[in-house]
C-alpha cells in the first residue's frame, strides 16, 4: 500500500508539472509519467483492481496519444491493455469497440511501412512492422 500511496503523491507532482508552461519542464515530467502511470496500473492490475487499473490505463493513453499521436503503436499497445481491463470488468463492447481500433491503428502502421517500402524499392521495412504485425494478431484475443 505504500507503494501505491507515494505513487499516486508522485503522480499529482508530474502531472501538475506537466501542466507547466515550459516545454522543458513538461517534457521531463512525460518521461517520468509515463513509467509511473503504467507502474501504478500493473498494481492495481495485480491485486485485481481492474477499476482503478483502467482508470490509470486511460490516463496513460490520453498522455501517450497527446505526445505521440493517436495512431502511434505505443498508444495501440495500451488501448489494448485498456480492453483486457474492460472486458474483465465485463465491459465487453467498450472491449470490443478499443481491440477494434488497436487493430486499425496497427493496420495504419503496417500500411505506412508498405508504402515506404514500396517508394524505396530496396529498403527493408523499419523495426516497428514486425512489431506492429505482432501486435495486431494480438488484438484478436484480450
Amino acid at each position: 500500500r505504500q507503494v501505491q500511496h507515494y505513487g499516486k503523491r508522485a503522480l499529482g507532482l508530474y502531472t501538475d508539472e506537466l501542466m507547466d508552461e515550459d516545454p522543458v519542464v513538461a517534457q521531463e515530467s512525460f518521461q517520468y509519467l509515463i513509467p509511473l502511470l503504467s507502474y501504478l496500473a500493473t498494481y492495481h492490475e495485480s491485486q485485481e483492481e481492474h477499476a482503478e487499473a483502467s482508470a490509470l490505463i486511460q490516463q496513460l493513453m490520453s498522455l501517450e496519444a497527446a505526445v505521440l499521436g493517436m495512431d502511434h503503436p505505443e498508444v495501440a499497445k495500451s488501448m489494448r491493455w485498456l480492453a483486457r481491463q474492460q472486458h474483465l470488468l465485463g465491459n465487453h463492447e467498450e472491449a470490443i469497440g478499443l481491440l477494434m481500433e488497436c487493430r486499425r491503428c496497427f493496420e495504419q502502421v503496417l500500411n505506412q511501412e508498405k508504402t515506404q517500402y514500396k517508394k524505396a524499392g530496396s529498403s527493408p521495412l523499419n523495426e516497428s512492422a514486425p512489431e506492429a504485425l505482432q501486435e495486431m494478431t494480438r488484438c484478436e484475443y484480450i
